[in-house]
């Protein structure tokens, strides 16, 4: 026959049994998104910075070449930056756009 509990014993399971689902459904979880954060915001950051390095370079690159430095040529190396930070930016979203379909966007651990 069955062991009846009292009262305060199925109070106490209830409490650790919410416990117990409470970690599982917020500390866990919580956990893995600090760890993606973690990698994902630094790496965005240099990215960002990588990026404006790069367009500052060929400005100041092409700044250098003779024919910029008098008349409708000094807008050449501004238009040039201009266009390639639009280039980089149609790149990076192309690719966010393409890792959305794939289901890559989230931590990339998929749920058991």
């Amino acid at each position: 026959m069955a062991k009846q509990n009292t009262m305060g014993e199925t109070f106490q399971e209830l409490r650790e049994l919410l416990v117990a689902y409470a970690r599982q459904e917020t500390v866990e979880p919580l956990g893995r998104l600090k760890r993606y954060l973690g990698f994902s915001i630094p790496g965005a950051l240099f990215l960002a910075l990588g990026i404006y390095l790069l367009s500052l370079g060929i400005v100041r690159g092409l700044q250098h070449i003779s024919w910029t430095s008098i008349g409708i040529g000094s807008v050449v190396p501004y238009a040039v930056s201009v266009g390639f930070l639009v280039a980089a930016i149609g790149l990076l979203l192309s690719r966010l756009k393409r890792s959305k379909r794939a289901g890559d966007v989230g931590g990339g651990a998929r749920p058991s």
